[in-house]
Formats: C-alpha cells, structure tokens, sequence
C-alpha cells in the first residue's frame, strides 16, 4: 500500500498543475508580471518576472 501511495504522488502533481492551467483558461485573463528583466548570476544572465 505504501508503495502505490508513493507512485501516485507525482500524478497528483501533474493533476494539480492540469486543473491550474485549465481554470486559468477558462477566466480568459492572463496575469502579466509586475517586474521582469535579467539578473546577472554568476556570469550568466537569469530571466525573471514576478
């Protein structure tokens, strides 16, 4: 039993992450970044938004 609990976990994970993305669609609104830009991080430069 132990071991079906831990092989169901990363399908809960893909299960969230579905629903997520399938109700951001359904609203019709996409959420833009307050602040984006790069940031340099040990010599290489990193895209962010927040």
């Amino acid at each position: 039993m132990k071991n079906l609990l831990k092989a169901l976990n990363p399908l809960k994970s893909i299960l969230v992450i579905a629903i997520m993305c399938a109700v951001s669609r359904a609203n019709g609104q996409q959420i833009k970044p307050s602040n984006s830009g790069y940031a340099p991080v040990n010599g290489i430069k990193i895209y962010y938004e927040v």
